[in-house]
């Protein structure tokens, strides 16, 4: 036990030694009373604390993320569903999962399917929807596409304004005068699913979101 007690010293001396080699300065003064940090070294002693604290809560945000009753979920959806079926299903899962967070991105499906691709997502609440000229042509109809855009408050203006007409959810008719006829057709309706990518695990706060959508709704 002595001879261990006794290399302390020394390796904690090569150790000093070879923080000020690579630093490039003089960090210690050694007297008979001991070490003591110089000027340069009060800075690496500060910086080497503040390098301690961040690491200690880099730790700590970690465990929040990573806790399924604390973490985060990251979900993009439609903006067509922003006002309808996004508000009923967090509404639920807030009162299943309160400490939970949730952080929205609202995109066309093809930045929805990016952003899973780059983690920027982790889930997906993705339209496979009934396109209005499928709908126009069972009625022996064609129409003729001169605008497009992915904001339904800037689609609503555009049939507002008489230049053509779109398929939009109900809250959103009359803003600028248009007027709302519900669809009755067969097939007039879309199926919203949930996606993520299978080629990794989900965080466990996203997992949890999985799990309570499989086991929630119907949400009509």
């Amino acid at each position: 036990m002595r001879g261990h007690a006794a290399d302390k010293p020394a390796a904690l001396s090569r150790l000093l030694a070879r923080a000020e080699d690579e630093l490039g300065t003089r960090l210690f003064e050694r007297d008979a009373e001991g070490v003591h940090p110089n000027p340069h070294g009060e800075v690496v002693l500060a910086a080497a604390r503040d390098i301690t604290r961040r690491y200690d809560q880099l730790r700590a945000d970690l465990a929040e993320l990573l806790d399924p009753g604390t973490g985060t979920v990251r979900l993009a959806f439609l903006d067509s569903i922003a006002t309808s079926l996004v508000p009923r299903i967090l509404h639920d899962f807030r009162a299943d999962a309160p400490q939970v967070r949730v952080v929205l991105r609202q995109e066309p499906g093809h930045e929805m399917l990016r952003g899973l691709a780059s983690g920027l997502s982790e889930l997906a609440l993705i339209g496979f929807r009934v396109l209005l000229y499928e709908l126009l042509q069972a009625e022996g109809m064609t129409p003729r596409i001169s605008f497009e855009s992915a904001d339904l408050i800037t689609i609503e203006g555009l049939v507002g304004a008489d230049l053509g007409l779109a398929i939009l959810p109900e809250q959103l008719v009359g803003a600028s005068g248009t007027t709302g006829v519900p669809l009755t057709a067969a097939g007039a309706e879309r199926v919203i699913g949930l996606t993520w990518r299978t080629d990794r695990s989900l965080p466990p706060a996203a997992a949890r979101f999985l799990t309570f959508l499989r086991h929630a709704g119907p949400f009509d």
